[in-house]
């Protein structure tokens, strides 16, 4: 099983939160512009820290955070 961002999850604490870029939305969370950039391609993913810490800051729920991929875990 392989998991990762949900990038409508980061369009939602945008909105929700009144954040106009993913660069301010990184400022907010203490990372780079850059890192926010490889959650919303897909090409990495928050360790569970970062996960807990927007769960908290934004009271956004875990599940609705994550993108769970079941068919990685069946083709493994």
């Amino acid at each position: 099983m392989q998991t990762r961002l949900n990038p409508r999850a980061l369009d939602r604490i945008r909105y929700e939160q009144e954040i106009r870029s993913d660069t301010e939305l990184a400022t907010v969370l203490g990372m780079s512009r850059a890192t926010v950039k490889r959650w919303r391609d897909g090409d990495s993913s928050p360790s569970m820290e970062q996960i807990a810490l927007m769960v908290i800051r934004f009271g956004i729920p875990f599940e609705d955070l994550i993108l769970v991929d079941h068919e990685a875990e069946v083709a493994a």
